[in-house]
């Protein structure tokens, strides 16, 4: 047996465990490379009520795995030269003071300082009014309301849907095409498959139900960001167009290692965006080996794509459940292939407790949900923190108000404004600076440092600023047990009191 027979066989055997102890319905997974082909195993059913097994044409919900396929459109359209990196994109205006707008590459990367934000429209409740409820309406209704951005472009990674909302208008208006017809003609036709679809609430025919909550199947969904979640396709399409971002087949040499490396800063847990995918350097080799991955989660969804350019491997798992399982039958892979590979460590735990001596203020100003402005205050001056919106108060609930980040929990009534009722608030802030009238991120001293007390002799080593978004989310509940929606409002506070 080959290294990679074995690699797959051990990658195999997660998942068809998995489907057989009932924990998956149904399951797919593949490995393909550049000089061996493809091996692929599909387990258990792809619709339990009929008993329709899974097959290697069933096609899955990808969920973000999708953002790839949109990443290769844009890259598409920068090799033809009708976009490019470094346009400028424009957004909604915000609370934020004028500054530069974000550039196409920072919104592919999700720098552009934007929120967290994922919506879903059920067809079993879509009202009489909304029967014809458009997807391309729906993102461009979202982007108009939502994408108003809290944070100034390149500040932070922060994972925003909405972003890929945005880049499907900045294509079809570029391009004058359908997004539909771009992935059709840039990804499904180039790459040949023939199973994929695109934007379905239930997908192409024979697609894989996606099951909740004690097997209960999902009525059909769509979003108001395709972009970002809503393609489909069997696991032989899945894995040979990874396979052919392992390759660099599909776009010019600059294009592709350009979506393969690192845009935003690395995370805790080392791994880093570039445009589509996440990146990482494992494994005991010198500079380490660059893996690209994108997985995918949502209600009834679960997908994950990896592809390693230097080995010419590319690695596809789907399922029709949310699970955790498909990373781990994609880390037995590539711990027999990448010498030292250890799977991601999990990022630092929470850490909790009053404000850090810089934040200890109060803190005044407006939060902004599309054009709907409302006053809010964060009382930081005592050893309880309390957020105040529209003149209702509550204590922040785990608060994290350490010097490089302002966050917490909190439980108001305006919730209902953000999102339907049953949603939790989280703050989700960064202390700032103001320089004339320009917003600067919060760094004490030249090396960046941040102390944990603020020496006397540098008065002016506080923020003046917070800025960032209050996200209301809503989750599943077993009264709905559906995937729930997230919307961000804009914040921005100014120290009233030292």
């Amino acid at each position: 047996m080959s290294v990679l027979d074995d690699a797959f066989a051990a990658g195999a055997a997660v998942l068809a465990g998995a489907v057989e102890s009932g924990e998956l319905p149904g399951a797919a997974f593949a490995v393909a490379s550049a000089d061996g082909g493809v091996r692929h195993v599909v387990a258990g059913l792809a619709d339990v009520g009929a008993g329709r097994a899974v097959t290697v044409d069933t096609p899955f919900s990808l969920a973000s795995t999708t953002k790839p396929i949109a990443a290769t459109v844009l890259g598409a359209l920068v090799d033809a030269g009708v976009l490019a990196w470094d346009e400028p994109v424009d957004l909604p205006a915000g609370l934020l003071p004028p500054g530069r707008s974000p550039t196409l590459l920072e919104v592919a990367a999700h720098t552009a300082g934007l929120g967290t934000h994922h919506r879903f429209a059920y067809v079993d409740e879509l009202t009489e009014d909304r029967s014809a409820w458009s997807a391309s309406d729906a993102v461009r209704a979202a982007v108009a309301s939502f994408a108003r951005p809290v944070l100034p472009p390149g500040w932070q990674w922060r994972y925003s849907n909405l972003g890929y909302g945005v880049l499907q208008l900045v294509a079809e208006r570029a391009s004058g095409a359908s997004m539909d017809d771009l992935v059709q003609r840039h990804v499904f036709d180039a790459v040949g498959m023939p199973t994929a679809g695109w934007g379905s609430p239930t997908g192409p025919a024979g697609a894989a139900v996606r099951y909740g909550a004690e097997r209960r199947p999902y009525p059909g969904y769509t979003t108001d960001h395709p972009c970002a979640s809503e393609a489909w396709c069997g696991i032989d399409d899945l894995v040979r167009f990874g396979l052919a971002h392992a390759t660099g087949s599909l776009l010019s040499g600059a294009t592709h290692g350009l979506l393969g490396s690192p845009v935003a800063p690395r995370q805790a847990d080392g791994g880093a965006y570039g445009v589509g995918w996440v990146t990482r350097d494992v494994g005991t080799a010198p500079g380490g080996v660059r893996v690209l991955v994108h997985a995918g989660r949502m209600g009834g969804v679960g997908a994950h794509l990896t592809v390693v350019p230097s080995l010419g491997l590319a690695i596809a798992a789907l399922t029709n459940v949310e699970t955790e399982r498909l990373g781990e039958a994609v880390a037995a892979v590539l711990a027999r292939v990448i010498p030292g590979y250890a799977p991601p460590a999990p990022p630092p735990g929470w850490r909790g407790g009053p404000a850090h001596p810089s934040l200890r203020a109060r803190w005044e100003g407006e939060l902004l949900l599309g054009d709907d402005r409302s006053p809010a205050v964060i009382d930081a001056s005592g050893d309880t923190i309390t957020l105040t919106v529209d003149g209702e108060e509550t204590p922040l609930v785990s608060p994290h108000l350490q010097p490089h980040l302002v966050a917490g929990h909190a439980n108001l009534a305006l919730r209902a404004r953000l999102a339907p009722a049953g949603a939790i608030l989280h703050l989700d802030a960064l202390p700032a600076r103001l320089v004339g009238d320009t917003l600067e991120p919060y760094r004490p001293d030249e090396t960046g440092a941040i102390p944990d007390a603020i020496p006397d002799a540098i008065p002016d080593a506080i923020p003046d600023a917070i800025v960032g978004a209050l996200v209301a989310a809503r989750y599943a509940s077993p009264d709905r047990p559906r995937q729930g929606d997230a919307v961000s409002a804009a914040l921005l506070l100014h120290r009233v009191t030292p």
